[in-house]
């Protein structure tokens, strides 16, 4: 939990990762329910677009109403260069992943274990995340994104599929997807309820 009361540009921030967060969570999930090609499939194909398309124009508002806040706007502190400068280097480490991990599995001709590699590590990412952003949440979807491919793994064999879905792909996404929205919600709840207190504290 943080201590001193946030800058306006980690509240941006908090926002802004709540749009990137919705928007990949549905670009997991809209996929897969596509392909099962059910009435189920179908219902929840919608109620994910409509839970997206909410939650990003949440956050675009949000971020309006942050930018707008009477606090003044104060320079970047030596930690916050700090944490900006490693915060790059993981995303650099995440692409670098990717790569390699296209690489080994383009040579081992194993291209179906490509994806579930990604997701694992974006895990890592997110895990790695979670110190230099002082976000605990950034755990909870480490965790959760490395464990939905241990167990998809675990569960499904090579080539199974859930109607024309690839289970490798569509069973890490189900699980990774409410995650992502479960978190996005909470950073825009913590962005928000600043807001709430810095109107209120200008009103007094």
């Amino acid at each position: 939990m943080r201590t001193q009361t946030p800058s306006k540009r980690y509240l941006v921030g908090l926002a802004a990762a709540a749009i990137w967060l919705t928007s990949a969570g549905t670009a997991f999930v809209l996929p897969g329910l596509w392909l099962i090609d059910t009435s189920t499939a179908g219902v929840l194909f919608v109620a994910a677009a409509i839970v997206a398309v909410s939650q990003i124009a949440i956050s675009i508002l949000t971020i309006r109403q942050i930018v707008r806040l009477p606090v003044k706007r104060l320079p970047m502190t030596g930690e916050e260069r700090t944490s900006y400068r490693r915060f790059w280097l993981v995303v650099i480490a995440e692409v670098i992943g990717f790569l390699l991990a296209a690489r080994v599995c383009s040579a081992l001709g194993r291209m179906e274990f490509f994806v579930p590699a990604c997701i694992a590590i974006v895990g890592l990412h997110f895990a790695a995340l979670a110190p230099i952003l002082r976000v605990p949440r950034c755990y909870f979807l480490g965790i959760v994104f490395c464990g939905s491919v241990a167990v998809t793994l675990t569960l499904f064999p090579a080539g199974a599929r859930i109607g024309n879905a690839v289970a490798w792909i569509a069973v890490p996404s189900f699980i990774c997807a409410p995650a992502a929205w479960a978190t996005a919600a909470a950073n825009l709840r913590e962005a928000r309820q600043f807001v709430r207190e810095s109107r209120s504290a200008a009103a007094a």
